[in-house]
């Protein structure tokens, strides 16, 4: 006895518009789980949706070449003071280290990427640091990516349209 069965796909595209931000959103970053989005634009806001969220640590950037640590249990004195001024021009981008709460790296307009360790500082004010420095691209360094299937492999996008591959356990800073 033969059986006819008759199967019949249907493919649904669910897109979900949130209206985040009121001017152009310039970044966005899902945390771990996926389960809440992060946004920043040129209003200097930063935008978590949905609310309440789990993660109480952000790392931000911005176009004036900051970096911003802030966490949201503490008083806005207090994560005032935790800002790294280390990128001159615009910081464009930051990424936290698969597996590794403590760090994150950044990439900007003066050509570095830098990788922050916040376990020894959660602040920098110096003038022309060099102290995190893990790339110096001499162009601006636009995007990184660290592989999800090799997480030691760094792709850093630069201004000269080129794309860079770094194997991060050959790199360090002066801290390292």
């Amino acid at each position: 006895m033969v059986y006819a069965c008759t199967v019949v796909v249907v493919v649904v595209m669910v897109v979900v518009l949130v209206l985040v931000e009121l001017v152009v959103v310039n970044t966005i970053s899902w945390n771990d789980t996926g389960e809440y989005i992060l946004s920043g634009s040129d209003d200097t806001f930063l935008v978590i949706n949905p609310s309440p969220y789990n993660r109480k640590e952000i790392i931000s950037c911005s176009g004036d070449g900051i970096i911003y640590y802030t966490h949201t249990e503490k008083s806005l004195e207090l994560n005032r003071q935790c800002q790294f001024s280390c990128h001159y021009g615009t910081a464009y981008e930051i990424m936290t280290v698969p597996n590794d709460p403590y760090t994150f790296l950044s990439c900007g307009e003066d050509g570095t990427v830098r990788w922050f360790d916040l376990r020894t500082k959660t602040s920098c004010t110096k003038e022309d640091c060099k102290d995190d420095i893990l790339i110096n691209c001499r162009r601006a360094a636009t995007s990184i990516s660290i592989s999800p299937l090799v997480p030691y492999y760094l792709a850093v996008g630069c201004s000269d349209s080129s794309v860079r591959i770094y194997d991060r356990r050959m790199l360090g800073t002066r801290a390292t």
